[in-house]
């Protein structure tokens, strides 16, 4: 009995990892002085539960400066600004934006920089899917 317990338990957390899958890493080419990079994606299945956006800006060299912003759409055409992370002069700007019952099919992330700088932008999805 306790074998089959044991084999039970684990075959239910083996289909609990898979609930969750990495959407999708976008990355853009060096942001350099005042430049912007949009990463946008859709949310094509509408059983997610959760949404958690990884967004990363990975200094190269000079001053950091500008905002990353999160922000949602009905029809792609009009965002509505959702939270933001402003960058400062480190190493690392990051921030994990995470979204309860995502209300938007559409997001994206709003990336700019200002000053005299080099800058690597990095953007990772991950939804959290009920089956």
């Amino acid at each position: 009995m306790k074998k089959l317990f044991f084999a039970v338990v684990i075959l239910l957390v083996s289909f609990g990892a898979k609930a969750q899958t990495q959407l999708d890493r976008l990355t853009a080419d060096t942001l350099t002085n005042a430049d912007t990079t949009v990463k946008t994606f859709a949310l094509t299945n509408g059983n997610v539960r959760s949404l958690v956006v990884f967004s990363q800006l990975s200094k190269v060299s000079g001053t950091v400066a500008g905002k990353t912003v999160l922000q949602g759409s009905v029809d792609g055409s009009w965002w509505v600004g959702i939270d933001s992370l402003t960058h400062t002069d480190v190493t690392q700007n990051v921030k994990a934006f995470s979204l309860v019952d995502p209300v938007y099919p559409q997001y994206r992330v709003f990336i700019t920089s200002s000053g005299t700088m080099k800058a690597y932008p990095t953007v990772w999805f991950f939804p959290r899917i009920q089956r």
